[in-house]
């Protein structure tokens, strides 16, 4: 073995543990899809980012003010405090912009319900036009909708040019993006609005959709993700183990760093094995809906670069892996975004088109893989939907088969003891015809006796045989009827029977016929005239 090869493969770990650690979250948004955004696309989410302030205000008047007075506090915005299915939201009609704007607050450190919201999800919880989507965020957006449809389908009625724009930021961004969705396949949530009329943005959006859904609504749902942010980049699991003492205790803030340390870099280390295509090749696994705009504040050997405002709808590097720097957490805030977005940012001329969403084949053997899953675990689940049944048909069979075989057997053990009997009669019938027969060569000791003798056979002869030969005949022929049903298939057992009666009928029938010929021979007979 060489020497050097442990300090070989010590020095390679140590360089991929320092430049998977090292790593900064600009490479996310390298690729050919990403390009720069315009700067009316940049105003607008920091429009929308400053409304979403208000969402963490105490009133409405608060709310306003906390938004930078881009709204006039006339009319007033409707303020609801969280619930536990659904946290705190505000709606304003934005008449600068003619928009209804319903913007969601984020996570609340100190409520555990918003934490359950955003736990309430594993792998393929949850189907939605045949991709999947993040269960908690789902029921959550289902129950704001159900609470505001109608406030907001009365505002569109008065203004029906106006637009309807859902915006949120952390657990109220995945809210407001399923709303997004939902409403664009119902409209008639919000009052039958159309999809043209709709728009939805959420600022350091989590997990909800998989890859199919998030490109599918790339043209009604904006994600924006500010450099390194930690969130859009971990699953719901990642999140529950991050923050273990979150649905114990109060003291979120105080606990949740140090778990965080815990947990994100081993979990960091983790991710830099799977590789992409095995990510892609997973129908059941979320990534940040929609088109998603990033905002690029660091650079490679740069010193405090202009920030940059960069779109895309990718297939690849939808933020897939986790990032540790210094500003992890801080990148989450939302006031950090705003303060960025106020900067002079690098952004592109106003007549840069916008990226539209790819169609690669890549996608339509995703959604194929996604279908035939979909059919095996439907399939899966049916079975076992039908196995009781089954088990119960089983037990009913097994206890049919018992029923019928106690029953037959019984009748074999019927027919055994008929045929005993009718062999125990014609032995019976055999001795006295012996014993009749021996009268005939009876020793000649007395002339009373054989005269008797003869005057016994020659009164009835006739009628003695034919009764004799009649029973003879009979019982041979009941012990095959019944020997044949003993060895008869089970299935063949009815037809036997009917067979058995068909011929015990034509026996007595006979019986009766040879019972009237031999009493029609008898001596001194006469048969009548009529």
């Amino acid at each position: 073995m060489c020497p050097l090869l442990p300090y070989v493969l010590g020095a390679w770990c140590a360089g991929w543990c320092g430049s998977r650690l090292c790593r900064s979250g600009t490479a996310d948004s390298r690729g050919e899809e990403w390009k720069a955004a315009s700067m009316e696309e940049a105003q607008e989410i920091l429009h929308f980012a400053r409304l979403n302030m208000g969402a963490y205000a105490a009133s409405p008047k608060e709310a306003v003010r906390d938004a930078g007075e881009v709204v006039a506090y006339s009319p007033e915005p409707r303020l609801v405090a969280g619930t536990q299915h659904c946290p705190a939201h505000i709606i304003y009609q934005d008449d600068d912009r003619t928009t209804v704007v319903v913007a969601v607050r984020g996570l609340d450190m100190g409520s555990r319900y918003d934490f359950r919201t955003l736990c309430d999800n594993h792998k393929g919880k949850t189907m939605y036009q045949g991709g999947y989507v993040h269960h908690g965020l789902l029921q959550a957006a289902e129950c704001l909708l159900k609470m505001e449809g109608e406030y907001v389908a009365g505002l569109l009625a008065k203004h029906p040019d106006y637009h309807l724009v859902f915006v949120g930021h952390s657990l109220g961004a995945g809210i407001a993006m399923l709303a997004t969705i939902l409403v664009a396949d119902d409209g008639s949530r919000v009052g039958g609005i159309s999809r043209d009329r709709l728009k939805g943005y959420g600022i350091a959006p989590p997990r909800a959709v998989s890859l199919d859904l998030a490109v599918k609504y790339a043209d009604v749902v904006n994600g924006v993700v500010l450099q390194d942010d930690f969130l859009p980049r971990m699953s719901t699991t990642t999140i529950a183990k991050i923050w273990p003492v979150a649905d114990r205790t109060s003291c979120f803030c105080r606990y949740g760093i140090t778990c965080a340390c815990c947990f994100i870099i081993p979990r960091c280390l983790r991710d830099s094995c799977i590789s992409d295509s095995r990510r892609l090749k997973d129908p059941r696994r979320l990534y940040p809906a929609g088109r998603l705009y990033h905002v690029v504040v660091k650079e490679p050997w740069r010193w405090h670069p202009p920030p940059k405002l960069l779109t895309g709808v990718p297939v690849k590097g939808r933020f897939e892996r986790v990032v540790i720097t210094t500003s992890t957490f801080v990148d989450h805030n939302l006031t950090a975004l705003i303060d960025t977005l106020t900067e002079k940012m690098v952004v592109a001329p106003l007549s840069a088109p916008l990226t539209t969403p790819p169609t690669p084949h890549k996608m339509e053997r995703l959604a194929r893989q996604n279908s035939r899953r979909e059919d095996k675990e439907r399939a899966e689940s049916e079975m076992q939907k039908l196995e009781p049944a089954r088990q119960r048909v089983e037990a009913q069979k097994v206890a049919r088969d018992q029923a019928r075989e106690g029953a037959g057997q019984a009748k074999r053990a019927g027919l055994e003891q008929t045929i005993l009997d009718i062999r125990r009669r014609a032995g019976l019938e055999r001795k006295e015809m012996q014993r009749l027969g021996g009268g005939e060569s009876a020793p000649q000791g007395s002339g009373q006796n054989v005269s008797h003798g003869e005057e016994e056979r020659t009164a009835k002869p006739d009628g003695a045989r034919e009764e004799g030969r009649s029973d003879a005949h009979v019982g041979p022929r009941l012990e095959v009827a019944a020997k044949r049903e003993l060895e008869a298939p089970r299935q063949d057992r009815e037809e036997g029977d009917e067979r058995e009666e068909r011929g015990a009928t034509e026996s007595n029938v006979e019986e009766v016929e040879t019972e009237g010929e031999v009493e029609g021979r008898q001596p001194g007979h006469e048969p009548s005239r009529h």
